[in-house]
């Protein structure tokens, strides 16, 4: 598919988020013709979840700082509570996206705001975009809009 719609991903700006297990992930580093397909769409990012192994290790995963340097990366939900910044921090990530259930379980509360700007303030230096997922009414978005997500 991405092959088919390339022309349109790259002609409107458009992204393709691929999620990538960690057993794919190491067959992509190994078999040269995967990583050459893979790596003649610019328009493609690879989705790691917060569970993937040694994430915690940042740059120190051989695995993940070899993608890093030749994909881009998303960290595709911070904040569902298994992973530390430790990856963020090292720059392995392009963009990071908060979890849905994270914003929805904090968006009621009254320290929604202050807490947020507080995530925005420290990890917006170490990935350029900073996206927040779970945001389903208009209260909601109201809330997080000011935000600069």
């Amino acid at each position: 598919m991405l092959e088919t719609c390339q022309h349109f991903f790259i002609q409107h700006k458009l992204i393709a988020w691929l999620n990538l297990p960690p057993a794919i992930s190491d067959l992509l580093l190994l078999d040269s013709e995967l990583f050459s397909r893979a790596a003649r769409f610019p328009f493609l990012e690879l989705a790691i979840n917060e569970n993937y192994p040694g994430l915690n290790q940042g740059k120190n995963n051989e695995t993940l700082a070899n993608l890093a340097m030749h994909f881009p990366l998303m960290l595709a939900n911070f904040g569902a509570g298994e992973a530390s910044t430790k990856a963020i921090f090292d720059g392995l990530f392009k963009r990071v996206m908060l979890d849905k259930n994270f914003i929805q379980q904090r968006a009621e509360m009254i320290s929604f705001e202050p807490f947020m700007h507080a995530i925005v303030a420290q990890i917006s230096s170490s990935c350029e975009s900073l996206m927040i997922a779970g945001i389903d009414t208009e209260a909601m978005f109201a809330r997080a809009a000011p935000l600069g997500f």
